[in-house]
């Protein structure tokens, strides 16, 4: 079962919510990244990349609550051509002066396998990570044209009501 640990600003990351904290800019995301590489904690502050990478996601989602951004990306495992181990994922983002930066990285000590397009069953899983923020209007998102959705996005995207869930009075659900 996976395991991961939370988020780790990298020094291109930290650079960027300067900028983003003091107004310069807002948060662009673009890109989530899986691999299968053993860096340490120590090592995520120098990345610009993560060490070995096996897959790169779209964005499918992203939604915030308080001070809180989730950004979701979903895998087909048909599109795997190596199964992996998935010990290392990375949130990418565009720096106005830079381009494209290794955001923030996570990791994991007890990956789960990601199975080749070889295996008997195709998988999908979703990857999602929660960045703490102050003020959710700043961010932007590159969301994936070509990006899968999970039910539970496409539900919450159309405002589908959900049974036995309480609704307020006057609350619009579509059914």
């Amino acid at each position: 079962m996976a395991n991961w640990m939370g988020g780790v600003l990298t020094a291109a990351g930290r650079a960027l919510q300067a900028k983003v904290t003091a107004g310069v800019t807002g948060l662009q995301l673009t890109r989530i990244k899986l691999g299968d590489g053993t860096e340490s904690s120590e090592d995520i502050d120098s990345m610009t990349d993560l060490r070995s990478v096996k897959s790169s996601l779209g964005i499918s989602s992203i939604t915030h609550e308080d001070n809180m951004c989730t950004v979701t990306g979903l895998i087909l495992t048909s599109t795997v051509n190596t199964g992996y181990y998935a010990r290392e994922w990375g949130v990418f983002a565009t720096d106005p002066d830079i381009g494209e930066i290794l955001y923030m990285v996570s990791l994991d000590n007890i990956p789960d396998w990601v199975p080749p397009s070889t295996a008997a069953l195709t998988v999908s899983a979703e990857y999602a990570m929660s960045i703490a923020v102050e003020n959710a209007a700043n961010i932007v998102v590159n969301i994936d044209p070509a990006g899968l959705v999970s039910t539970e996005m496409l539900a919450r995207a159309a405002m589908l009501r959900q049974v036995g869930t309480a609704y307020a009075m006057g609350a619009i659900t579509y059914d």
